[in-house]
């Protein structure tokens, strides 16, 4: 009797989970869109910084 009840209690949590990531898969796709904004803020700051590390070798080679 406590196998059979162990056994429909094991997908009872496992379609909760399932319902669950449902709902923050159509979320998530929401919250990249205003991430992208500062993705692209973050590359024109990688433009200066390649510059800054080639200036940090002539420095060392100085």
């Amino acid at each position: 009797a406590p196998a059979r009840a162990a056994v429909p209690t094991t997908p009872v949590p496992t379609t909760d989970p399932d319902t669950q990531e449902t709902v923050t898969v159509p979320t998530a796709p929401r919250t990249p869109v205003p991430t992208a904004a500062p993705t692209a803020t973050a590359w024109s700051f990688a433009p200066p910084s390649l510059q800054d590390s080639a200036e940090i070798p002539r420095a060392r080679g100085a």
